[in-house]
Formats: C-alpha cells, structure tokens, sequence
C-alpha cells in the first residue's frame, strides 16, 4: 500500500479506507465469525461501492498520467 502511495497511484485516504478493509480480512481470517460485531461491519458494507469507485478512479487517472508520459517522451 505505501509504494502505491509512494509513486501516486492511490491517495493517503484512499489508502486509509483501503485498510480498514485489510484490518476486517485479517481479524476474519484470524477470528470466528461470533466474535463479528455488526455495527463495525455496517459502515464497511456500506461504502464499499463507493471506496471501489474511488479507488478506480485514482487508478485509472495514474495510468492516464502514465500514458501521457509516454506518449510525450516518444513524441
């Protein structure tokens, strides 16, 4: 996550909401499902959508940087 900071394909924050994500696979895959507490659960079902769309965007306007780079150093 931090080279993905590091060379500007996703933001701080993103990277931040990202890992909120990280954390729940990791206490899942670690813990059993009745030690879940659903109200921390909650917030991350529901924004997944829109931290995927951010995310997606971040990505997609570090490949377009990228391209145009690119393109400048062949032309």
């Amino acid at each position: 996550m931090n080279l993905a900071i590091e060379h500007d394909f996703i933001t701080k924050k993103t990277a931040d909401k990202i890992g909120r994500y990280l954390f729940f696979r990791h206490f899942f895959a670690h813990a059993y499902g009745f030690l879940l507490d659903e109200a921390k659960l909650e917030p991350l079902i529901n924004n997944a959508s829109d931290l995927y769309s951010e995310f997606k965007e971040e990505i997609d306007n570090s490949l377009m940087k990228i391209e145009r780079n690119e393109s400048h150093k062949k032309g």
